[in-house]
């Protein structure tokens, strides 16, 4: 239906509407209540206290305007009493105009929201309110909406009651049985969106707000099942082409693991037996090798590269920095020498003359080894036989730019690789269209960190870092920033490593790296720190990945109560590379709330990388965590993967046996458009994870 349609909606409100992403007025219903107001269960007004999220009953006592000096406009206050007690409620702006109209002597009325003390009296300060005509009927919980494209909550409860009223039947009818449900008991859709909206005095307040109801649980179910079926349908366009053949005698392979000096773990060899069963048959491989920080995944890519270049393939592998480019590079291409093989760097900073060097060499065939950053995925790279694309770090690409990395050929096989831990839920959704590997053993000769959390007390956390560098380790220091800010009262990069050169550290030889510096200047300050010249680097979080310098053994990282749980993680295992011992310090600004804490004490207490992805999802969101253009996922409205996990597990079935039963949705075609209307471009990406 028309936006325009529907009642007190019109042209400028629906342009409003419109620029926030809704369309018609279906799409209203889409706007899901941010919480319930407990409108039975309601307190005493003696009982209040300040901070206090409440719901009261009570009578209007008196009503006014207060006029103060201009220009500040007037402001209303109510005031309202029940049998033990009164409140305050204050009301500003255009809505104090009509308040002592609306709120006359004597009428019965429902106030919910924060009560805080102003000036000593407890005050309810623009609160959700609604006029009672029968105080004693059964009151079921109100939803309360987000703000939305500028509109308060009332409004949207308003524009959302209308499109429920004025839809009424024909909407339900749509809905009915649109998604195939896991039983026969299930709730019908139309009905489940109604109850979301409207609900009933038979629904807990409790049970709605954690949404645990059967119309919470029919929705999500919904929005489940389109995503899987989405992750399918792209999976199996991907299976629907032929893969290149690789096929191999395995010696270069042999050679390669020669040249590494240390042995495979058993976990490695597993893994690499899964990509080779990839490499030589079927479909293009469509592998996401995870393994948490340190578990050797760069030497089974290497490995695996290896088989398709000695079947006449070029193999291209895309890091997310150029810092990390250039260390794949230098750590890879001596080993691709010894074996004959001729390994390229590619990235954006490289002077014109090297860069047709490097392009005329990939188009020719002569680079088997591309090594660079998204520069790999410019129109001007082109590729004699691209065989595979390794993607380091997959969560810090689109899926857009792995899509136009793997159009470099016809059918490459893919790996992509992450550092950083996926809670199984998670890899269930964004990656439900790639094979999934996982590296769970540690390395030979690698330790676990010892982790300890200082809150503000900065010439401690020093004391433990001079302590490591002077035993003959080196030292990375990481701040948030790389200088100083008007807005951030924060510590940042360049001040403090000068500072350090001559306070503190001043006998070790202190550098600075951050993602400003030109690459030259960058390559010339981490050769230093690796060959030890200077023992304390001080940078930005461009050290997060890749940075391998065996003898750093401790890592400070500085106001990290602003980090996420999977950056101080990674953030941690630049250290701990070798068998000495290793010490991650993270130093919290003074004062932190009980959810940093909460944060940094599960840094202390684990170095298990699942465990922690694990609270990072349950503590902030799958959006937060990897950012929203890693997705390639249509946004999720209803679902909580840290939740609903057995609704996921549900949906992914479901949408795998109907695409078995009609791989075209021949028989099913208001799924396919809803499918569509869902995904739009991102059905077309190729499978690219």
């Amino acid at each position: 239906m028309e936006l325009t349609r529907l009642r007190g909606v019109g042209p400028k409100i629906a342009d409003r509407l419109r620029e926030a992403g809704i369309e018609s007025a279906e799409q209203l219903l889409a706007i899901f209540p941010r919480r319930y107001l407990d409108r039975a269960g309601n307190v005493p007004i003696d009982s209040l206290d300040h901070e206090m999220d409440a719901t009261v009953k009570g009578t209007v006592v008196s009503a006014k305007l207060v006029y103060r000096r201009r220009p500040a406009p007037p402001f209303a206050t109510v005031m309202v009493e029940d049998d033990t007690g009164a409140v305050r409620v204050t009301f500003f702006g255009a809505q104090a105009k009509g308040t002592p109209h609306a709120f006359r002597h004597g009428r019965k009325v429902l106030l919910s929201g924060v009560v805080r003390s102003v000036n000593k009296v407890l005050t309810f300060q623009h609160p959700h309110f609604e006029f009672l005509d029968d105080e004693d009927a059964p009151l079921a919980p109100l939803p309360v909406y987000p703000l939305f494209a500028g509109f308060g909550p009332k409004r949207v409860a308003g524009l959302v009651g209308a499109a429920l009223d004025q839809l009424g039947h024909r909407l339900m009818d749509a809905l009915e049985e649109l998604t195939p449900p896991p039983s026969d008991d299930w709730m019908a859709l139309g009905a489940a969106l109604q109850t979301i909206h409207q609900p009933d005095t038979s629904l807990t307040l409790e049970a709605l707000n954690a949404g645990d109801t059967p119309a919470h649980r029919r929705m999500i179910f919904d929005e489940l099942f389109f995503m899987q079926l989405g992750l399918h349908v792209r999976r199996r366009g991907v299976e629907a082409v032929p893969g290149l053949p690789i096929s191999v005698t395995g010696k270069m392979r042999d050679a390669f693991e020669a040249s590494l000096g240390f042995a495979l773990t058993k976990g490695q060899r597993a893994v690499l037996d899964e990509i080779r069963r990839d490499l030589t048959g079927g479909p293009p491989m469509h592998r996401l090798l995870q393994g948490d920080v340190g578990s050797g995944k760069t030497a089974v890519a290497f490995l695996a590269a290896a088989d398709v270049i000695e079947s006449g393939y070029q193999v291209a592998l895309m890091a997310p920095t150029e810092l990390l480019a250039v260390q794949h590079y230098q750590r890879l291409a001596p080993l691709c020498e010894a074996a004959g093989i001729k390994a390229m760097l590619l990235t954006g900073q490289m002077s014109a003359a090297h860069r047709r060097r490097a392009l005329d060499r990939i188009v020719t065939g002569n680079a088997k080894l591309v090594i660079g950053t998204h520069s790999l995925i410019s129109d001007k790279v082109e590729f004699a036989r691209l065989g595979m694309a390794i993607v380091d770090e997959q969560h810090r690409f689109g899926v857009g730019q792995r899509a136009a990395l793997r159009r470099k050929e016809d059918a490459p096989h893919l790996l992509v690789m992450s550092a950083t831990p996926i809670p199984r839920s998670l890899a269930m959704t964004l990656y439900g269209d790639l094979d999934l590997s996982l590296l769970t053993e540690r390395p030979p000769g690698r330790r676990t960190v010892e982790t300890r959390l200082i809150v503000g007390n900065e010439d401690a956390a020093y004391r433990l870092v001079r302590e490591r560098v002077e035993a003959g380790g080196r030292a990375f220091l990481v701040y948030p920033l790389v200088e100083e800010s008007e807005e951030l009262d924060l510590d940042a990069a360049e001040p403090m490593a000068e500072k350090f050169a001559k306070e503190h550290f001043a006998d070790f030889g202190v550098g600075l790296v951050h993602g400003r510096m030109g690459s030259d200047e960058r390559d010339r300050v981490m050769d230093e720190f690796r060959r030890g010249e200077i023992r304390v680097l001080v940078g930005t979080t461009v050290v997060e990945v890749g940075v391998d310098v065996p003898e750093a053994t401790v890592i400070l990282i500085a106001h990290a109560e602003r980090f996420g749980l999977s950056q101080l993680h990674q953030l941690r295992g630049r250290v701990g590379r070798s068998d000495a011992a290793a010490l991650c310090v993270l130093l919290a600004s003074g004062e932190i709330g009980d959810k940093a804490y909460r944060r940094l004490d599960t840094l202390v207490r684990t170095d298990d990388g699942l465990q922690i992805a694990e609270e990072d999802l349950a503590i902030r969101g799958p959006g937060d965590i990897l950012g929203r253009r890693q997705h390639g996922l249509p946004a999720m409205r209803w679902a909580s993967l840290a939740r609903d996990m057995a609704l996921l597990e549900s949906a992914r079935d479901a949408a795998r046996r109907l695409l078995d039963e009609d791989p075209a949705l021949a028989a099913h075609p208001k799924i396919a458009r809803v499918l569509k209307h869902r995904w739009g471009d991102r059905l077309d990406l190729g499978g690219s994870g």
